[in-house]
């Protein structure tokens, strides 16, 4: 993700954040089940998806934290 999109994901709420993660799991699931079944062309997009999940799911941490605070 570009420090742009980055940007993008901050200013969103928590409940959108909320779906953005459940869309990228699935995501991420689809990409897995199509690797095994050797279809994937592009097995770089699992390590992308991955590494968006953990982005969002990090700046969801820091709003939740910066709410308890």
């Amino acid at each position: 993700m570009k420090k742009q999109q980055l940007a993008e994901i901050r200013s969103k709420s928590s409940s959108e954040l909320a779906q953005m993660t459940a869309d990228l799991a699935a995501k991420l699931t689809t990409a897995y089940l199509t690797k095994s079944a050797r279809k994937l062309q592009n097995t770089s997009m699992i390590k992308n998806f991955r590494r968006d999940l953990a982005q969002i799911k990090t700046v969801m941490a820091e709003k939740n934290q910066e709410s308890k605070s």
